[in-house]
């Protein structure tokens, strides 16, 4: 996983990152797929009101050859904490 960034090369990658907190996201509606972090191991998800779901795309990482889905692997195994707060509209 990496994020566009305003630098020379353009992109940061994030595979060594132990620690994310997401704090006053109010415009939204879904969580990236942080399941592909193979270090996380401390998620923290606050004051998101407009997210409703967090769906098999946050946990899984599915791996397409010619069209079909192949192998499906669960991630997040080094996370020992997760924090849900401030999310009325969450359902799933």
């Amino acid at each position: 996983m990496v994020v566009n960034i305003d630098s020379r090369d353009g992109w940061l990658p994030l595979e060594n990152l132990v620690k994310i907190k997401l704090s006053g996201c109010k415009n939204c509606v879904y969580v990236p797929m942080l399941g592909q972090l193979p270090h996380l191991r401390e998620l923290k998800l606050v004051g998101m009101p407009n997210l409703k779901c967090i769906d098999t795309l946050f946990y899984y990482h599915s791996r397409h050859h010619s069209g079909t889905i192949n192998e499906t692997s669960v991630f997040l195994t080094a996370l020992t904490t997760f924090k849900l707060s401030v999310m009325p509209n969450l359902e799933e």
